[in-house]
């Protein structure tokens, strides 16, 4: 990502407004966007450690970043990082869904779990 790598770009995007932000961005490859999904994934496992509700700012970004860009693995990350922000809020049925949605789509990519 030029300048800027898919960790950066993910916790800048995770800062504020992320999914306004995701909106201006400028057109970038698939794999590029697909590296930014599962870096807002990983920000999204250092969220529920150090500031549990950014859980819920890295879950709405990565679902912008999917209705951007339809793709297995970033539909994977949407449905880990939403099941985490559910988790956070403390809505385990709910996260459980979710969470076993990314585990499928992982599963159906031949990644097991990522």
């Amino acid at each position: 990502m030029v300048g800027e790598s898919a960790r950066e770009l993910a916790q800048r995007l995770t800062a504020a407004e992320g999914a306004v932000a995701l909106a201006s961005l400028a057109p970038r490859s698939t794999d590029e966007w697909v590296a930014l999904a599962w870096a807002l994934k990983d920000d999204c496992q250092v969220a529920w450690n150090e500031e549990p509700p950014r859980t819920q700012r890295c879950a709405d970004v990565v679902e912008a970043l999917l209705q951007r860009v339809a793709h297995p693995e970033i539909e994977a990350a949407a449905a880990w990082c939403r099941g985490s922000a559910l988790l956070a809020l403390g809505q385990t049925e709910d996260a459980m869904v979710r969470l076993d949605e990314a585990h499928r789509c992982l599963q159906a990519l031949g990644q097991g779990q990522r």
